[in-house]
């Protein structure tokens, strides 16, 4: 496997070593191939040989401003503070703490969180190793952000239909095939954080889509209300109709028998004919 970020992605690293890509959306189950963290296999054959679970796990610790960097294997829970300390404190001033990958990690607001069973790497970076500042310009479309996704998106498209709001045109771009690598900020001219506005998105976009459900939801339950309503009403006016059914039919024998009667007497049905027939 190259040593070329991020070729230790799992669609990526599935890709380059069977030369099958995982389809859109889509699992690498889907296609046949389960992709395993090699610290997930360890810990699954120590569960196995000796029944421990994952209590502690190996975090990197590097940046400029620690003194020793190392890798050590730490308890899940143990503050980070701790594992700066262990490896020999603080070296300088440290512009940003970040949790995770150089490319990926997060910012902390302090050492004092504490490390997570995905904490895999500390790096506490002096101001010369971070972008300070973040004048964003407009978008040139010079297409490099397109050139070095390696889920082979389209980058600018995605970011002005997200400053456009078109969500429905970021689902058909892919957006969630985005695994906010950071590769089309740090080629961007512009300086557009596109990996930050792609995480806003994407929270967006989930919200609408759970939005849509519940209102589909809602539907349904307001159709099956209605249909309880109507089967309700269907079966009170048939027992109404039950009821009314005896009733009806006297009524109705009984204006039978005085349409007759009158009918006998009506002078025009007198005056034609003979009595016998009257009769």
């Amino acid at each position: 496997v190259p040593a070329r970020y991020p070729a230790g992605g799992e669609r990526q690293l599935i890709q380059f070593l069977t030369g099958h890509e995982v389809p859109s959306l889509a699992k690498p189950t889907d296609i046949g191939y389960l992709c395993q963290n090699a610290g997930t296999a360890a810990a699954f054959f120590s569960f196995l040989a000796s029944g421990h679970p994952v209590t502690s796990r190996v975090t990197t610790v590097t940046g400029d401003a620690v003194a020793t960097p190392r890798n050590l294997e730490v308890r899940l829970g143990t503050p980070i503070a701790d594992l700066i300390a262990a490896c020999g404190g603080y070296a300088g001033h440290v512009e940003r703490l970040i949790m995770g990958g150089s490319m990926m990690g997060v910012a902390l607001p302090s050492d004092a969180v504490p490390v997570g069973r995905a904490t895999n790497c500390i790096i506490a970076a002096t101001g010369g190793e971070v972008r300070q500042d973040f004048d964003a310009m407009h978008c040139i479309r010079c297409g490099n952000c397109s050139d070095v996704c390696p889920a082979y998106l389209m980058p600018q498209d995605l970011f002005a239909a997200g400053e456009s709001e078109q969500f429905n045109v970021l689902e058909d771009l892919g957006l969630f095939d985005c695994i906010e690598c950071g590769l089309c900020d740090v080629v961007c001219p512009s300086q557009i954080r596109l990996t930050e506005s792609f995480r806003v998105d994407k929270r967006h976009l989930v919200q609408r889509m759970d939005q849509s459900a519940r209102v589909r939801w809602l539907e349904t339950r307001e159709k099956l209300r209605r249909q309880r309503v109507d089967d309700w009403e269907r079966l009170y006016r048939m027992d109404t109709d039950e009821t009314q059914r005896p009733q009806q039919a006297r009524l109705e024998a009984l204006a039978a028998v005085i349409a007759n009667t009158t009918g006998s007497s009506t002078p025009t049905e007198q005056s034609s004919g003979t009595g016998e027939a009257n009769a």
